[in-house]
């Protein structure tokens, strides 16, 4: 049953140009989110029933603002590469983002449990997530239709994690070569390394609330996984302080923490949790 929907004209301009960006199709992107609206107030999203509704807008809120920060590091990142010696067009770097974040939304991509790609930050993560979405039936068309920008935009955001799983900031980037980010070698986080560098973070600033340094407590850490890189075992310890935080646990860290974190860091800080018996 058709109906008529009134929506201002300033929103809908902002819409048509989103659409122009992602080169998403306008029926679809309307149906999804008729769909996703519906799900949530079945599934209890908006309800406030025992206070769950609630919990859960409320995590969600947070898990957005995590993916819009990666956003915005991700477009900060991309726009200071160069092509030929020229800059990247705005338009393209807006494409490719809008790609990253929506793609997954396809009904294409239905089996694919992640709706967002921002929302992933670990390497070992995407590098899975990604095989999965390739793997997919309706991949070849959907990556077609789009010229094959989601393959590109696929590619360009493993190198942006690889930059970052190298512990490096924006600022690094004059002093790097481009090459750089895309040979760089990757370390598998293993779920016995996350749970070392959880439960050690749990045990100093947590338990003991210690005024140890990040430097020192990194190269006392360090010893205990000698194959994670510095600046990668850094970035751990920053998502296993914004995971921390959002389990409630007040600690004396003063690294800047850094989320969302990897699926695995989140259940290995679950069990060094349970271990250290903090739940």
């Amino acid at each position: 049953m058709g109906r008529q929907v009134m929506i201002d004209e300033e929103s809908y301009k902002k819409f048509q140009a989103a659409l122009m960006l992602t080169a998403e199709d306008e029926s679809l992107v309307l149906s999804r989110l008729i769909s996703e609206y519906a799900h949530n107030v079945f599934a209890g999203v908006v309800s406030g029933d025992n206070g769950t509704g609630a919990q859960q807008a409320q995590h969600a809120a947070v898990t957005e603002a995590d993916e819009s920060e990666q956003k915005k590091s991700f477009v900060n990142w991309f726009r200071g590469l160069t092509r030929n010696g020229k800059a990247y067009n705005p338009v393209t770097i807006s494409g490719y983002a809008g790609r990253i974040e929506n793609a997954c939304k396809e009904a294409a991509f239905a089996s694919v449990p992640i709706s967002n790609l921002f929302g992933i930050t670990d390497l070992t993560d995407f590098l899975d997530v990604q095989k999965q979405l390739k793997e997919c039936a309706g991949y070849a068309e959907f990556d077609a239709k789009v010229h094959n920008g989601f393959t590109a935009a696929l590619k360009k955001y493993e190198e942006f994690l690889r930059f970052q799983a190298n512990g490096l900031s924006v600022l690094d980037m004059p002093m790097m070569p481009q090459p750089y980010f895309q040979t760089s070698t990757v370390h598998r986080w293993t779920m016995e390394e996350d749970l070392i560098c959880c439960k050690r973070f749990l045990q100093v600033y947590v338990i003991e609330k210690s005024d140890m340094d990040t430097v020192s407590f990194l190269q006392s850490l360090a010893k205990e996984v000698p194959e994670v890189s510095e600046g990668s075992l850094r970035m751990k310890i920053q998502n296993i302080k914004h995971l921390t935080s959002l389990e409630g646990l007040e600690n004396s860290s003063l690294i800047t923490s850094l989320g969302p974190g990897s699926m695995q860091c989140k259940s290995a800080l679950k069990q060094a949790m349970e271990e250290l018996d903090l739940r």
